[in-house]
């Protein structure tokens, strides 16, 4: 077949014995557009040997996998009977019964419609809805609450922290919860009115008489030991001049004007129709509070229209002089900052400013502690205006009539103790407090 030849070379023509050590041995069916052939392969041992090989790693995978499937089946059975042991308690079992009961695949809407329509649905298949609501996570929840909600219950003693103190009375405003009391275990008439150790609070209301170290006692009590603010309030503050100075304080306390004592009737209040309201419904609650407290008071009718009449003027009062002193007390803001250390005042000289009607020290150590509060401890006054005419209107009061002072300062005093913690009172004045907040908007 010379027409096969190829002097060349370029193309062989293979037959069986070219091919190298029987590797994969076979027979020549033809060529491929390259000129190579191509070859139909048949088994050998090598190929057999590898082919086994094969297989027992397949067979090792299977005997792997079945142990391990057989290792999970274990874990899976002793989950179940983990599971069914744990189901067996009495709780378990009766939301399980519950769950079947809501889960009836016999009973069809359209054929039992009658059965099960018109709340006749609850009373074939009895439910407690509360089964819906428990889980691990739902109780590991609802207890962290109730143990926060304990927490801040809890009332305050004389040495807790001021923040501890600002926390509470924050929750409490917030939540607003109706905690109702029997008037026989009323906190605030037991703890606070009734109790000569709190500085004599409520003591001319109820009967007794005040002099003027009981006045400065009740008002460290109402606004340091209780933190209501009534004449005037107090707070910290950020100092950005400490902070630049690297000092070991970065606060500092502020004094002023309070918005709470000042503003508690508002300006509409001025209006005689809403002064009428507002001294009748002050005269109401006074009386509750008389009753509550199960004193007797001798002319009692008299002794609530003057307790009335001195909460209305001691409130007119800061409101007047608060209203006068914003505008040149905002163009000082505008001149320089009440926070420089230049402009700030010793303790010692702020009682002396406010002609020692208050001791300053003993009423901010009875809200930051007496070891932070010394006579030099130097505080911002940033309500001067007003700070001078509280002062000035003090002084004229106590100057006029000692007893009519104590007396009206103390009626004060309690009335603004008395409204700020009206949801430690029973509904019965608290349902007063909304009558009038709702004609008057304060």
């Amino acid at each position: 077949h010379r027409s096969m030849e190829n002097p060349d070379d370029k193309y062989k023509i293979f037959d069986s014995s070219d091919l190298q050590g029987g590797a994969a041995a076979g027979r020549v069916i033809g060529f491929d557009s390259t000129g190579v052939v191509v070859l139909q392969r048949r088994f050998t041992y090598t190929a057999a040997f590898g082919l086994l090989a094969v297989g027992l790693g397949c067979l090792l995978g299977v005997v792997v996998s079945s142990v391990r499937a057989g290792q999970l089946q274990a874990q899976v059975q002793a989950l179940r009977q983990a599971q069914s042991e744990t189901c067996r308690t009495e709780q378990c079992l009766q939301q399980a019964a519950y769950l079947t009961k809501i889960m009836n695949h016999s009973a069809n809407p359209c054929d039992d419609f009658y059965e099960y329509a018109c709340g006749n649905y609850d009373k074939m298949l009895p439910y407690d809805h509360w089964f819906a609501y428990t889980s691990v996570f739902h109780e590991m929840d609802r207890k962290a609450q109730d143990d926060i909600e304990t927490a801040l219950s809890k009332p305050t003693a004389d040495d807790s922290p001021n923040w501890e103190r600002k926390v509470k009375d924050y929750y409490w405003t917030c939540v607003q919860y109706y905690r109702t009391y029997i008037h026989d275990e009323n906190p605030f008439i037991t703890q606070v009115l009734n109790k000569t150790d709190h500085g004599g609070l409520g003591n001319y209301l109820l009967g007794r008489s005040l002099d003027t170290a009981s006045v400065d006692l009740m008002f460290r009590t109402v606004s340091g030991k209780y933190f209501v603010p009534s004449l005037f309030s107090a707070r910290s503050h950020w100092n950005d001049y400490l902070h630049k100075s690297n000092s070991d304080w970065k606060y500092t306390i502020w004094v002023g004007s309070s918005s709470r004592g000042v503003g508690i009737i508002r300006y509409n209040l001025y209006y005689s129709r809403h002064q009428d309201i507002y001294k009748r419904f002050v005269k109401e609650v006074a009386e509750l509070l008389i009753r509550d407290s199960k004193m007797n008071v001798p002319n009692q009718a008299q002794v609530v229209e003057t307790f009335a009449s001195d909460v209305l003027y001691v409130e007119q009062q800061l409101l007047q002089i608060h209203s006068d002193s914003w505008p040149s007390q905002w163009m000082m803001f505008m001149s320089s900052n009440p926070s420089h250390p230049d402009r700030m005042l010793k303790v010692s000289d702020l009682t002396n400013r406010m002609s020692s009607l208050i001791d300053f020290k003993a009423f901010l150590s009875s809200i930051y502690g007496q070891d932070k509060i010394t006579d030099n401890t130097k505080v911002v006054m940033y309500s001067e205006v007003y700070m001078d005419k509280l002062n000035t209107l003090l002084t004229q009061m106590k100057n006029n009539n000692t007893q009519e002072y104590n007396r009206k300062i103390g009626n004060f005093l309690t009335w603004v103790l008395a409204s700020f913690f009206e949801w430690d009172l029973s509904p019965e004045y608290r349902l007063k407090f909304k009558s009038i907040r709702d004609i008057t908007w304060y």
